[in-house]
């Protein structure tokens, strides 16, 4: 599947200025793939990675079996590092009043696109990193595992780092969990740089509040999130 993206990265990469994140992921540009949930999938990981970036497999909307799947599909085609995406968000509790409200409200939607209407009471469609979870990926060995919404509890983070995966999360969402010192020992996020360079770049700024938010990055110390 040709996806346009271009051939790998030579001299451009040699002339970075710091290349530890390249080191660190084992890719040629330091160029992350969004691991967007039900939006992407096994093609866009493989051609990712194949252009000497870094691919991610969103793992959120995926079954453990169907993790599984989609990572033997990833190695029968590319053997490049790749990053497999997981949620650690707190599960809502169930309310079934609520879920038909919702439906109630959104039953004519359906019937004007001639969809089927959910039943309840509703499936999830995303799923939370559990034990089970984590066996897969201790199976799997994938070279990087981030996590969203949160980080998993310390005894499953630990089982992933015993694996030999690298480890990527958000400082804010590590604090959540472990406290702003535990944050801060930890190492940040390539896909994030920092959370308030992420609200300035996500608020609709000027081009040159952008260029500026850029600037800064440059100028702070790279990434140290990853171990």
């Amino acid at each position: 599947m040709n996806l346009g993206i271009s051939p790998k990265g030579g001299t451009m990469a040699k002339s970075l200025p710091d290349t530890r994140l390249l080191d660190l992921f084992g890719i040629e540009l330091p160029i992350v793939q969004a691991p967007m949930a039900n939006s992407s999938g096994v093609d866009m990981a493989v051609a990712v990675a194949e252009a000497g970036r870094f691919g991610s497999f969103p793992c959120a909307g995926l079954s453990d079996d169907k993790v599984r799947d989609g990572m033997a599909a990833i190695r029968s085609r590319t053997q490049k590092p790749i990053n497999l995406n997981f949620f650690c968000h707190e599960e809502p509790e169930r309310n079934l009043a609520r879920e038909a409200a919702w439906l109630e409200r959104l039953a004519p939607y359906y019937k004007e696109l001639g969809a089927e209407m959910p039943k309840l009471p509703l499936l999830p469609t995303i799923y939370r990193f559990t034990d089970a979870t984590c066996a897969a990926v201790e199976e799997l060995r994938p070279e990087v595992v981030s996590f969203h919404f949160g980080l998993p509890a310390p005894d499953l983070l630990a089982r992933v780092k015993k694996a030999g995966c690298k480890i990527i999360s958000r400082p804010r969402h590590a604090a959540r969990r472990f406290g702003s010192q535990s944050a801060a020992s930890m190492r940040s996020s390539p896909r994030a740089l920092r959370p308030a360079a992420i609200a300035a770049c996500s608020s609709k700024p000027t081009w040159p509040r952008r260029s500026a938010v850029l600037r800064w990055c440059r100028r702070s110390r790279p990434p140290q999130m990853c171990r």
